[in-house]
């Protein structure tokens, strides 16, 4: 077919179309967009996804209205970056969540007005959040408070229910769906996912006991002695060799030690035994970092309340239902 809304030599552009990363494409002309002269091609070619991403969360899928107050996750990523100046340009109150203070200023200089740098916020202070959005929820006409469905992914997936804390906020919520959860104490999680590690990586069964005897020394002497890791590996070095984050004695997962120390502190049983909606309990069978048994427990203690959790494994999937072949390659992040 004759093509008539570019010619050679045209600058264009253009998204969803496989091939991008070729020094050459067959694209169809009707996914031809033509770039101004005033407009740099790598700007051009960043608003094509990117840019129409940030455009749509900020005019359709919520209209921002100029006053109101953003939360934009990833500030320093492509999308981040385009959605904190779209929001500024609205008149909006950005606040930003980075994992360095170096993205942070990134995300500053795009226009934020507050930025959190979450590797270096303990737990009390996200739960603090996590409320403070739940009970501004009221604010939103086009939500219905008394029908919330609250989703809990992953660390999110044990806590959920430590949000409303109110009866009368509880009563808000009509029912939870949970990905990848957890209930017993983070002490017993770590114990267990490090003797997964520890298999998965090609250990002998001599040398997974073996480790895990360090291993219990090292998360007791943290978790529940409060000591900090970098004293502990001072006083016992020969336990380095079991710590998951090498050198890096002030983080574990890209979180500050404290916030391990208080999910620590936490029943988690307690909380799920209180539940009293309908609870939908979600794993992926090759999930090495939770353990079926914690989803399980989830849906037990739910229905102690009466016939409310369900729990289903989805299979050939991971933590978060990335698509793998085998716990191993699930383990390495092979994905199918």
């Amino acid at each position: 077919a004759e093509v008539r809304n570019v010619k050679v030599g045209d600058r264009v552009a253009y998204a969803s179309v496989q091939g991008s990363y070729a020094e050459s494409a067959a694209v169809p002309a009707e996914r031809l967009v033509l770039v101004p002269d005033a407009v740099e091609l790598k700007i051009a070619a960043a608003l094509m996804l990117q840019g129409m991403t940030a455009h749509y969360l900020v005019h359709s899928t919520y209209p921002l209205r100029a006053g109101e107050t953003a939360i934009v996750h990833a500030a320093a990523g492509g999308v981040g970056l385009l959605l904190v100046q779209l929001a500024k340009a609205i008149g909006a109150r950005v606040i930003g969540t980075a994992g360095t203070r170096e993205k942070a200023q990134l995300a500053r200089d795009a226009g934020a007005d507050e930025l959190i740098v979450y590797t270096e916020t303990d737990f009390e202070s996200e739960l603090a959040g996590y409320r403070a959005v739940f009970r501004a929820l009221k604010n939103f006409d086009f939500i219905d408070t008394k029908r919330i469905y609250m989703l809990g992914i992953s660390n999110g997936g044990g806590f959920a229910p430590l949000i409303p804390e109110s009866a009368s906020e509880q009563a808000q919520i009509r029912g939870y769906i949970l990905v990848g959860g957890w209930v017993k104490t983070w002490f017993e999680h770590m114990l267990e996912i490090e003797r997964r590690r520890f298999v998965l990586s090609g250990k002998s069964p001599g040398q997974v006991n073996d480790r895990m005897k360090d291993a219990a020394m090292l998360y007791d002497e943290w978790l529940i002695k409060g000591r900090s890791i970098e004293d502990i590996l001072k006083e016992r070095p020969q336990l380095a060799d079991v710590w998951p984050e090498g050198k890096d004695r002030a983080h574990l997962y890209g979180r500050p030690l404290r916030f391990y120390q208080q999910l620590q502190q936490l029943n988690l049983a307690a909380a799920w035994s209180r539940v009293k909606v309908p609870t939908y309990v979600l794993r992926g069978a090759f999930d090495w970092i939770m353990s079926r048994e914690d989803s399980e427990l989830i849906a037990s203690y739910v229905n102690s309340n009466g016939d409310l959790a369900t729990f289903y494994e989805i299979p050939q999937t991971g933590h978060t239902f990335q698509h793998y072949l085998s716990l191993a390659d699930a383990f390495k992040g092979k994905r199918a």
